[in-house]
């Protein structure tokens, strides 16, 4: 006979051959003097092979989102290496995937050890698997598909529950403002989730066809750009997207000569051949990231136009952030 409690996943028990084993045990309880550890404490985890009984085992649930940026700063050389950059940076960028492991809740199960843990990891196991698998539908290339999904869905659902829902409160009015939100709804997140996706794709073709440059100068600022401008709407998209489009032009226009002149300062003759390899690939590379970045910027502005729909005041920044400077120090 084996008496085994669980409790918040802890195994603790002991082994009792016949009845006068365990009479013996139990009586060992009492006649111990308080400074003395108890019984159980002293009495051993049944061996792999033994049977255990789990009345009730939780694994606490586990969620977090992911965002991965590849950093284009650096030069390659070779060939070779410019092109798997590119590529790298163009595939690999995911921003704010969920990432979701279920609870997982075990009761009133009779096993070995192993066979309990075999079960809990190969749950694990199918739950990271898929996970993996939705990280890699989620990546910026393919317009992240997952939460493009889960965008049209909202919208799709909101567009038939919202008026549902003034049905049965029995008010034509309810009614009436349930089909109004229902269609902004679906309205906003078509269009906002289109228009994501949009984004997402050429910012990503973008930013890998950028690297065949190999200039770290350009790349720099264009990332530095592109974080410290955000289209708020479709104007300003519009506008950001044609500017993008200017400095591409000139820069790849004024590199043919820049670059040759500024390597023949730094390294004589090779460096102006250098120089003008660079000036060749930035009169076409440049001017076609200006571009693409021009559809990104303005699909960008036309997904931000879609919040403005939104009423709801909660979220806006209603005092300016205090910054504290030390334990005793003011802010």
């Amino acid at each position: 006979i084996f008496k085994n409690n669980v409790s918040n996943g802890t195994l603790t028990g002991t082994r009792a051959r016949g009845s006068s084993n365990f009479a013996r045990l139990y009586a060992r309880q009492f006649t111990r003097g308080k400074s003395m550890k108890p019984w159980w404490e002293d009495s051993a985890l049944p061996d792999k092979s033994s049977k255990i009984f789990v009345g009730d085992m939780r694994l606490s649930p586990f969620k977090a989102n992911l965002s991965f940026q590849m950093s284009s700063k650096k030069s390659r050389r070779g060939v070779l290496s410019v092109f798997t950059n590119a590529l790298g940076l163009i595939f690999v960028n995911i921003d704010n995937v969920p990432f979701t492991l279920n609870a997982k809740t075990i009761e009133n199960i009779v096993g070995t050890r192993p066979q309990i843990t075999a079960g809990i990891l190969d749950y694990y196991k199918r739950s990271v698997t898929f996970e993996v698998l939705k990280i890699i539908g989620s990546s910026d290339f393919f317009g992240n598909p997952v939460a493009l999904v889960n965008t049209l869905g909202t919208g799709v659902k909101d567009f038939f529950y919202e008026p549902y829902h003034g049905v049965i409160k029995g008010s034509p009015m309810k009614i009436g403002r349930g089909m109004i939100r229902g269609t902004k709804s679906l309205f906003k997140h078509t269009i906002g989730g289109t228009f994501g996706a949009v984004n997402k794709i050429t910012g990503s073709l973008a930013q890998g066809i950028s690297a065949l440059a190999n200039d770290d100068e350009y790349l720099q600022e264009r990332e530095n750009y592109i974080r410290a401008h955000k289209s708020k709407n479709v104007i300003d998209g519009f506008g950001q997207g044609m500017k993008s489009l200017m400095i591409g032009l000139e820069e790849g226009v004024t590199d043919v000569w820049k670059k040759p002149v500024r390597g023949a300062k730094d390294d004589g003759v090779r460096g102006m051949l250098k120089g003008a390899v660079k000036g060749v690939a930035g009169l076409v590379v440049k001017p076609t990231v200006g571009l693409i970045d021009a559809a990104s910027k303005t699909a960008e502005g036309i997904k931000n136009t879609t919040n403005l729909f939104d009423n709801d005041s909660s979220h806006l920044i209603s005092r300016l952030p205090r910054a504290f400077y030390g334990r005793e120090q003011c802010f």
